[in-house]
């Protein structure tokens, strides 16, 4: 679905279905995310749509990114038997509201009696972030929240962050683009999750649609989405969004970031 705080609109189904189709075709067994700035759960469709991913891609992780407003415990149930094995909450404060470590454990408290769910907390880092988990016998939960002004990224250059560090612009490498392949509720493909799909800032970032190509892997391996990866692959200065974004995940080291590089020089420089 679109923006939580705008109209619902959700994904079409002939490219719901054209990605289940894809995905079946070749016995995917990745991990599959219901995220990317959307409440996924504000949908109750969404119930029907795991089971026929769970029916079509038995081997495939089901993970759920929600702010957890619309759960409580027979939807989380329902969520469960359908075949989900993931559901990470986000404790968002409201967006008049810093963050603070007594209000994210207060908030993860209160969800733990409006789910019917044990919780355990599992991280502390005052005024940084809270962790947690609750016990469920068929699936994981994990609970969390940071604070975005210390920790987050610019969502690129869509959001403010007042960084506490001192920050140039980016050279160290990212793998997003080669390990995740990202779809907007629109059926538009990004480089990464950092990059939202639906704004019309972010239009000239696309890498193609679904709808257009009619393959996500004909898209993942177009001439634009090529180009991304070549990019972010090397140690060298990036352009925008990467020139400004400071997200580190997955983690590089600096013996890996050098590979890439080397790689780089190797098939894209020479």
């Amino acid at each position: 679905t679109g923006d939580r705080l705008g109209p619902m609109v959700g994904m079409k189904e002939d490219i719901f279905e054209l990605i289940l189709e894809n995905l079946a075709e070749i016995s995917f067994n990745g991990e599959l995310f219901f995220s990317h700035y959307c409440e996924p759960l504000a949908d109750r469709t969404i119930v029907e749509k795991i089971r026929r991913i769970r029916h079509r891609l038995p081997n495939t992780k089901i993970s759920i990114f929600t702010n957890g407003d619309y759960l409580t415990a027979d939807y989380l149930e329902e969520l469960a038997v359908a075949g989900v094995d993931l559901v990470a909450i986000s404790i968002h404060p409201a967006a008049d509201e810093p963050y603070s470590d007594l209000g994210v454990l207060t908030a993860i408290s209160k969800l733990s009696v409006r789910v019917r769910q044990a919780v355990r907390f599992t991280e502390l880092r005052p005024g940084t972030s809270v962790a947690a988990s609750m016990d469920h016998p068929r699936m994981q939960i994990k609970v969390f929240q940071d604070d975005y002004q210390k920790s987050g990224s610019n969502r690129a250059n869509t959001a403010r962050v007042d960084w506490p560090v001192s920050f140039s612009g980016r050279n160290h490498p990212c793998l997003q683009p080669f390990i995740y392949f990202v779809v907007g509720y629109l059926g538009d493909v990004v480089p990464c999750c950092q990059i939202r799909a639906d704004l019309p800032a972010n239009k000239s970032y696309t890498t193609g649609s679904v709808a257009e190509y009619g393959s996500i892997f004909e898209l993942y391996a177009n001439h634009t989405a090529a180009a991304w990866r070549r990019e972010v692959a090397s140690t060298g200065a990036k352009r925008e969004p990467c020139h400004s974004c400071i997200v580190l995940f997955p983690y590089i080291g600096s013996e890996q970031a050098g590979s890439l590089h080397q790689a780089w020089q190797q098939h894209v420089q020479q």
